[in-house]
């Protein structure tokens, strides 16, 4: 008779309430993964929406290895003009006059008038002069061509529809000037 028992339990199938446990279970293992799953995605936009801006802002400032950027021309400029609130025009020693100037949602670099998209995003651009008074001080200086220090701050917008905007500053001595 116990071996009929045996049997028997092997044929009957789940319960309702056993049932009814494993989905109950299962909602839950599925509520879960969904949850790191949509984490996850989130973690992965932002970080693509910070790369871009950074790759953005290092374009403009420094250059991508094949262009140089603002910063480096302005340290070898031999001399630097046409400065404003969005635009730059700098002459390297033995090279092509350049000029970067923004446009819509992007920083333009031109030479003998040809615009190139030199990095995409970048809203605006802000660059200061400086040089050293006979105390030491670092002055604003009102003539770029003859300063010894620039700084740029670069102002690039994210790829996000919130649209936030990153700021980038950098600052070097000039190398045509002691």
């Amino acid at each position: 008779m116990p071996r009929h028992r045996f049997d028997q339990s092997l044929n009957r199938g789940f319960t309702v309430v056993e049932l009814l446990m494993g989905l109950a279970v299962s909602g839950v293992v599925a509520l879960v993964a969904s949850g790191l799953f949509k984490a996850g995605l989130l973690t992965f936009h932002y970080a693509v929406r910070q790369n871009h801006a950074l790759t953005a802002g290092r374009k403009a400032l420094a250059g991508d290895g094949s262009r140089h950027g603002m910063v480096w021309m302005s340290q070898g400029a031999a001399s630097v003009a046409g400065l404003d609130a969005s635009s730059l025009a700098v002459s390297p020693p033995g090279a092509l006059s350049t000029t970067f100037h923004v446009h819509g949602e992007g920083l333009y670099r031109s030479q003998l008038d040809v615009p190139v998209m030199h990095a995409e995003g970048v809203s605006a651009v802000a660059l200061h002069y400086y040089n050293l008074d006979d105390g030491g001080r670092i002055v604003a200086s009102t003539a770029p061509a003859s300063a010894s220090l620039v700084t740029a701050l670069v102002s690039v917008h994210g790829k996000s529809p919130r649209r936030k905007t990153y700021h980038f500053f950098s600052g070097a001595r000039l190398r045509n000037h002691p």
